[in-house]
């Protein structure tokens, strides 16, 4: 499975590229990129462990334990600095920005009360 979902995200990411970004555009490019590029990574490194499940347990459990705690810097923050770099060209040409960018939607609290 994971070889489908790794030519589905090398397909998002192909078009995401074929579109050039104006010169003053691309931090934003790139931040966005690397939200692209990382959130597929992580939802593979998922599926790998799930896989890796029915023949060792507690090494998926370790795999996924490992990426506890990485969405915020993988994620999260170029999201927010995507984000950010879009109001910031908005407002530099007097455009309301009518859409946001979000960060990681996860809230490892609510993984936190239940006790993982």
């Amino acid at each position: 499975m994971s070889n489908v979902m790794q030519n589905a995200w090398q397909g998002l990411l192909n078009d995401f590229d074929r579109v050039p970004a104006p010169a003053e555009c691309a931090s934003i490019r790139d931040n966005y990129r690397t939200c692209l590029t990382e959130t597929g990574s992580m939802m593979i490194e998922v599926s790998n462990a799930l896989t890796q499940a029915g023949n060792d347990p507690q090494g998926a459990l370790k795999a996924l334990f490992a990426m506890k705690g990485q969405s915020e810097s993988r994620v999260g923050a170029p999201a927010r600095n995507a984000d950010q770099g879009v109001g910031s060209v908005c407002g530099k040409y007097g455009v309301s920005k009518w859409f946001s960018i979000h960060s990681d939607a996860g809230d490892s609290s609510v993984l936190s009360r239940a006790g993982v």
